[in-house]
């Protein structure tokens, strides 16, 4: 049987704009650059600077929380280096799948060809 080892984030400094330096409890460490990771309809807001730089350690989970309960496992976090080019992918994925939803601005409808109405015909009754 497997055994898995539980992964917490500790503490994380800001390196750069998008780019954070986390550190586990297996005394490791890695320098993040999640921009490119960042998209979709629930990571894709993060691409507001401003946004993302509200980042924050919830030690209750281990791992880094933004706004709205935007996360990624800590776990993913620790792997970083392995897991990345297929994040981009699959950020780049859910951009495209976001982007496919949003309304597109509403075009002026064609009138339609109108019917003329008739009146309808009164029933006249005989009072006799």
């Amino acid at each position: 049987m497997e055994s898995w080892e539980i992964i917490n984030v500790t503490k994380f400094e800001v390196v750069s704009d998008f780019v954070l330096r986390v550190y586990f409890d297996d005394n490791t460490a890695q320098v993040i650059n999640f921009l490119p990771a960042l998209g979709g309809e629930l990571m894709g807001p993060l691409r507001d600077i401003k946004l993302f730089s509200q980042v924050h350690l919830n030690s209750e989970i281990g791992t880094l929380v933004w706004p709205g309960n935007r996360d990624f496992n800590p776990a993913i976090l620790h792997d970083w280096p392995e897991l990345a080019a297929g994040l981009e992918q699959q950020a780049k994925q859910w951009e495209k799948a976001r982007l496919s939803f949003q309304k597109k601005p509403s075009q002026k409808a064609k009138p339609r060809a109108r019917t003329k109405l008739q009146k309808p015909k009164t029933l006249i009754r005989n009072k006799s």
